[in-house]
């Protein structure tokens, strides 16, 4: 398993504005009561079961593939573009991987894609089948520490003011 320094160091507390959203009604309309009710929240929490501060760089903004790749590491997704924009994602049935962030089937199997395990940072090319296995049954895509974050609907992210 690969050791997210930003997931193990993730800031339990934010500004005062951003305390302000996420403590707002506004807020928990979209991304769920996480203080009171978390199990029908969000899934992208911190450690401490906060809502996860994420990252999503880009060049030319396109949603148009339905996948929005987010991370909690800001060095990692900035790779990804020039222009990083930060959020919250409210992702109440995800897809979760194991630690080693390869996607399985419903049976527990590994998904393979040209002879090697499919990954949540390849889960645009992993065969049709799968991705519309994925779309019918979960909302987005995570491991467990937020260094992949993979959203289907882009009304699932909120702005992180």
């Amino acid at each position: 398993m690969r050791i997210n320094e930003d997931y193990i160091n993730m800031p339990t507390d934010f500004s005062e504005e951003r305390e302000v959203q996420i403590h707002s009604e506004e807020f928990k309309s979209v991304f769920g009561d996480w203080e009171n009710d978390p199990e029908h929240s969000s899934k992208c929490v911190n450690a401490a079961g906060r809502p996860m501060l994420l990252y999503h760089s880009y060049d030319n903004e396109n949603y148009d593939s339905g996948l929005i790749y987010l991370s909690s590491s800001e060095d990692f997704s900035s790779e990804f573009g020039d222009t990083t924009e930060e959020f919250f994602v409210n992702l109440r049935n995800p897809y979760i991987t194991e630690d080693d962030e390869i996607l399985r089937d419903a049976d527990g199997n590994e998904i393979y894609f040209d002879g090697e395990p499919a990954s949540i940072g390849y889960l645009d090319s992993v065969p049709e089948e799968y991705l519309i296995w994925l779309h019918d049954n979960f909302d987005g895509v995570m491991d467990p520490t937020g260094y992949f974050v993979v959203a289907f609907d882009k009304d699932s992210l909120i702005k992180a003011e």
